[in-house]
């Protein structure tokens, strides 16, 4: 499963969000904004160490070590399924705010069926060496159905159009949870 969540810093303020993933039994996948993940790790492991020092785990920044590529859009499943995934990816079988291991075009990696912009689609989370064959299958694939790539500003446009808040605007150090409409993304 997945859960979107806040990361709020102690005054109670948004320091930035993102979507954790159980991977397996003791093994989660936490996202965050693109220059976020070193000040995630870092107020991760102080309340670690200050607040919760008896729990046995250990936080690891993978950020160097695996590439996200998100598929998002109407016939973003076709796309997926044109590339001989290794599973159902209907909604059924896939659903909303899961994560699954899939191979697409032979590669193995972590989907999470996430939204960033509201619309159909997945993140794929796959090895850094990897991201280049992925890249290059999806941009094949995707001709087929008219895909193609965007960049950041469009997926913000996009998120903004479906009345989605959008990092340092809506959510911000300088705002609470409640002040942006995420309150019910706040509680322990």
């Amino acid at each position: 499963r997945c859960r979107y969540g806040l990361m709020l810093d102690e005054n109670g303020m948004v320091m930035d969000d993102g979507v954790g993933a159980c991977l397996a039994e003791n093994q989660f996948l936490i996202t965050t904004t693109t220059g976020g993940a070193a000040s995630v790790l870092n107020w991760l492991e102080t309340w670690h160490q200050t607040e919760w020092p008896e729990l046995k785990l250990w936080m690891t920044s993978v950020t160097d070590h695996w590439a996200t590529i998100a598929v998002v859009g109407p016939k973003a499943r076709q796309l997926l399924d044109s590339l001989d995934s290794t599973l159902d990816l209907s909604t059924e079988a896939f659903p909303f705010m899961r994560s699954q291991t899939i191979t697409l075009a032979g590669i193995e990696l972590v989907a999470l069926r996430v939204s960033f912009t509201g619309d159909l689609g997945w993140e794929l989370h796959c090895k850094t060496e990897d991201q280049e064959a992925l890249y290059s299958a999806l941009i094949e694939a995707g001709k087929e159905f008219g895909a193609g790539p965007v960049g950041g500003r469009a997926l913000m446009s996009l998120r903004v159009e479906k009345g989605y808040g959008s990092w340092s605007r809506e959510y911000s150090p300088e705002y609470w949870p409640q002040e942006v409409g995420l309150d019910r993304f706040a509680g322990r």
